[in-house]
């Protein structure tokens, strides 16, 4: 260590500008060219997207769809730009149409404004700070790695840029959209290498601390150089946390959030470029320093780099031998598959086990079978290949493509042409190779005791079979072809043996045999995952076996943690809350929440110690109410959601977002205590705090109209009909159009709903348009067989029939009955068979004709008996105000012809299911109490029906 320059000390003995790195003053100086050039936000849009919201699965598709779809248009649209700025890399500045950006800061290479992106240039290291520009690149490979574990961690509220990496012509470029921050807006990190260390941001630091605890990365204390102060940091001093001008918090110049690995003798930059793997983390029985072997880690740096160590040789004792055999069962069963570049699945096998690629020249001497051998070196050449060729391709200067091809050209003959040349490229190749896999295993000179050329076809050569060793020879062709981005023409697309003549020294591929050198785009992945996060959240995604896997994973993981650092350790609390979710998860109610109250004494009792701040404290709490509101116990989650409500107003402020979000929860589990006054009060305290951020700042749409539509829910339990649930879903379809687009299926639900209460109002010709319109937006939108259409269809055959408008209502209701039975759900069959059999009744009540009014009759009965039949056997329904609806819609026909015992009876079981489920001042409560009490005009009462269970139910279901 005493050889290795630490990154700390370089850093900070290097002139910065003032101290504002990277992405900070980016929007100042693209601030004029976004105004007058237009160019399209990138950034707004790919946070509106992560901020959407999936309730439902049509939700999540769409939205997955769109989040990768944006990313897929950032990447063609940083394509060109990339390469421009390379082609015009020498040019003198004004002769440059992509200028560099005067935007601070010297780590990451030349930066670049434009077309709203920001550029960095990463195979330049004009400062020296990586040791290389392949080591530069590496870094820039490590923060586009480092963006995706964010992503996977999926913690609310904490924001990042979209990105991308275009390789070509040798040139690394990091494309990121342009955040809303500058030089003011820096509240956690450093941006100056350290000289000041910002710390104080309340949920900053709780949001950097989910980070570390979800990555198994230590908290530690590091010095401000500038000062002497000593502070407590997250993760590695230099990443930047950003509070946005748009009021989100970003998270950025993440290259070095994983902990280097313990350097090599007189390596410089290595904590750039050589760092441990998340998946190597995970397992790990304690957490590890981002800032182990720098100068920002010198406080305990003897316990924050022997960790790191101790982590690094337990990779090597156990992870590589583990590696190697399921890499030799892997090469024996399908040897193609397994070398084929495309499924790069050599290398997912040693990511798997947390051991990085730059081992591969050390697997492969500890592999037994010729095959396994032959894999591994196959990667190494052509990696080196891939060094080699990009630093051709950077010393000739020259945006020529005949140039490129010719480089090309000459690379694939010296690896497969039989020359004077070629020989010389396989003699100096193991001194190449060593360079580019330094070992910490062996002195130098012993890599290079092996001839490549020999090693790669030896066995088969020996052995006589020259049809294997021709199918290797392609398969190091492919691999080459791949790394490099070396694309050749169809008619070069034949064996090398067929392009060899036998016996003479020849070149096998011609300048025209290039058809082009590709650039390679590497992009996050954003959509799939967050949405694969949220159904393994509710409990959906995974296989028992896979669940089982996890529980066992994680409980393990709990008790080595518990052995290592003690059973009040933080990382211990975290582990327990894994586990705790996990228990949701699979519905295990004393488990998850055992669990989650022993992670809480934890939180408690290093509060109290000073170990750690109230915030964290708080969302423990909230775990544990989400929890218990879960398995449905409403009066011990209100408990603490009060807590963290309390919690939360003392650090944030009562009109935070994040105590709106608590009221929001607050109002749900009173609702579902039955408790409607003082769910209405939290929600609409929640919906004026959501009100006032959405005029203040961007983010806050999504929370808005749930807020909205959950008070107007609790207003129609209320019996409130006044015009104020009107004008709640008036303005939650106006935020819904906002935040979705007028064609989302979420805009129909809000359509919908908003036509029914006009109907509870009789205002039906300004309740059909907006009913046919949501019904017109989710045909298109979920498909015919969806029972969200059969929703609309029913609400728009129903406004018909309270409208007297008979034909009509019978085309939209069959429809309706026809789209549920689609569906092939019970529920919603039902349904559509009790609104069909209303309108059978009221034809029958005005039917003159006793014959056809009897057996209209019996026809609604009949498939009132079906609903009734399909409602109660749905075990996991809970609500059974529908059964009680078919019930008093069965009972208006008994009494209608006379059949009052029948009919009272069947009154009865309907009070005594919605006396179970209701109110006592519930309006569905009093319909039954009136019928029983007194006869009723049967049509006025099915209507009073039809209004009433028609608003409940589509608020409440769709």
């Amino acid at each position: 260590n005493d050889a290795y320059v630490n990154y700390g000390e370089q850093k900070t003995s290097t002139r910065y500008d003032d101290g504002i790195d990277d992405f900070s003053r980016a929007p100042q100086q693209a601030a004029s060219r976004l105004a007058l050039g237009g160019s399209r936000n990138w950034n707004t849009e790919f946070q509106l997207l992560l901020e959407r919201p999936s309730r439902t699965p049509e939700d999540a598709k769409e939205r997955i769809e769109l989040i990768d779809n944006l990313i897929a248009s950032f990447a063609r649209a940083a394509t060109p730009i990339a390469k421009t700025i390379v082609a015009e890399e020498d040019l003198k500045i004004k002769e440059k149409t992509i200028p560099p950006a005067n935007v601070g800061g010297i780590a990451g290479g030349i930066k670049y404004v434009h077309d709203g992106m920001f550029i960095k240039l990463a195979s330049k290291d004009p400062y020296g700070i990586y040791g290389s520009v392949s080591k530069a690149a590496k870094s820039a490979a490590h923060e586009i790695n480092s963006l995706q574990a964010l992503i996977e961690c999926n913690i609310a509220n904490l924001h990042f840029p979209l990105q991308t990496i275009v390789d070509y012509l040798g040139r690394r470029l990091m494309m990121s959209s342009i955040l809303p921050i500058d030089g003011t807006t820096l509240i956690y990190g450093s941006g100056d290498g350290g000289k000041t260390i910002l710390h104080s941001h309340q949920e900053a630091r709780a949001l950097t601390r989910q980070v570390a605890e979800q990555l198994n990365l230590s908290p530690h204390f590091a010095t401000a150089s500038s000062t002497g102060e000593l502070v407590s940091v997250n993760v590695a001093v230099d990443i930047e946390t950003h509070l946005g001008k748009d009021g989100r918090i970003y998270i950025i110049d993440t290259a070095r959030l994983f902990p280097p690995e313990p350097p090599i003798h007189g390596e410089k930059g290595s904590v750039f470029c050589r760092l441990l793997r998340r998946e190597l983390l995970r397992t790990n029985p304690v957490p590890l320093s981002s800032d182990a072997f720098t100068n920002f880690g010198k406080h305990e740096s003897a316990k924050l780099n022997g960790d790191v160590r101790a982590a690094w040789n337990r990779m090597m004792t156990s992870g590589v031998p583990a590696c190697i055999n399921e890499l030799e069962e892997l090469i024996s069963s399908d040897f193609y598959t397994a070398t084929d570049p495309s499924q790069k699945l050599v290398a997912r096998v040693m990511h798997k086990h947390g051991i990085n690629t730059r081992y591969l020249l050390h697997l492969r001497s500890l592999a037994r079978s010729p095959l396994l051998k032959f894999a591994l070196l196959a990667e190494v050449i052509s990696r080196t290949a891939k060094r080699e060729f990009f630093e051709n391709l950077r010393d000739i200067k020259s945006t020529d493509a005949m140039q490129h091809a010719g480089l090309a050209s000459i690379l694939l003959n010296q690896l497969f042409a039989s020359t004077k040349a070629s020989k010389q490229f396989w003699d100096h190749l193991p001194a190449k190779i060593a360079d580019c896999f330094p070992s910490e295993f062996s002195a130098p000179s012993e890599s290079l005791r092996f001839d490549a050329f020999a090693e790669i076809f030896s066995p088969w050569k020996q052995d006589g079979d020259l049809t294997m060793v021709s199918k290797c020879e392609q398969i190091l062709l492919r691999w080459v072809l791949f790394q490099c981005g070396i694309e050749l023409s169809e008619d070069s697309l034949v064996s090398l043996r067929e392009k060899r003549k036998p016996g003479a020294e020849q070149d096998l591929f011609r300048i025209s045999d290039i058809s082009e050198i590709k650039p390679k785009i590497k992009t996050i992945s954003v959509g799939h995952i967050l949405e694969k996060l949220r159904r393994e959240a509710s409990g959906g995604a995974s296989s028992a076996a896979q669940q089982e896997e996890n529980i066992k994973f994680y409980r393990t993981q709990l008790l080595q943690r518990e052995e290592a650092l003690g059973p009040d350790h933080p990382i211990v609390a975290f582990s327990l809350e894994n586990c705790g979710d996990l228990m949701v998860s699979i519905g295990d109610r004393e488990e998850a929440i055992a669990f989650f109250q022993r992670a809480l004494q934890i939180r408690r009792k290093n509060f109290a110690d000073g170990e750690t701040d109230e915030i964290t404290v708080a969302d423990t709490i909230e775990k544990i109410t989400f929890a218990l509101h879960s398995f449905s116990m409403y009066d011990e989650a209100i408990v603490y959601t009060r807590e963290a409500l309390a919690i939360v107003e003392r650090v944030y402020g009562a009109e935070s977002p994040r105590a709106a979000a608590l009221l929001h929860e607050e109002g749900s589990l009173l609702k579902g205590m039955g408790r409607y006054e003082l769910s209405a009060e939290k929600f609409k305290r929640a919906i004026h705090i959501f009100r006032r951020i959405e005029n203040n700042q961007s983010g806050s749409e999504s929370s808005l109209a749930a807020s909205l539509v959950e008070f107007a829910r609790v207003q129609l339990h209320l019996g409130k009909d006044d015009g104020d649930i009107e004008q709640m879903q008036e303005q939650e379809l106006q935020v819904s159009e906002k935040f979705w687009g007028p064609n989302h299926s979420r805009v129909a639900t809000v359509l919908n709903n908003l036509s029914i209460l006009l109907t509870w109002h009789g205002e039906y010709e300004r309740a059909r348009p907006l009913c046919e319109r949501s019904l017109r937006i989710r045909l298109a939108a979920l498909g015919r067989s969806h029972p969200y259409c059969g929703h609309s269809a029913s609400a728009l055959g129903q406004l018909y029939l309270l409208a007297g408008n008979y034909d009509q209502a019978a085309v939209y209701l069959l429809e309706s009955c026809e789209i549920y039975e689609l569906s092939k759900r019970s529920e919603p069959i039902a349904m559509g068979k009790s609104n069909y059999a209303r309108l059978l009744m009221e034809h029958a009540l005005l039917e003159r004709d006793t014959t056809t009014q009897s057996t209209t009759l019996e026809e609604a009965t009949e498939l009132l008996q079906t609903a009734i039949k399909l409602a109660t056997a749905d075990a996991v329904r809970k609500d059974q105000d529908q059964v009680a609806t078919f019930l008093v819609d069965l009972a208006s026909i008994h009494l209608f012809k006379g059949e009052k015992e029948a009919g009272t009876a069947l009154l009865e079981k309907a009070k005594t299911i919605r006396l179970g489920c209701l109110r006592a001042d519930h309006p569905n409560l009093r319909i039954v109490e009136r019928m029983l009490l007194s006869p009723q005009d049967p049509i006025q009462t099915s209507r009073r029906i039809l209004v009433s269970q028609l608003t409940l139910y589509s608020l409440g279901r769709s």
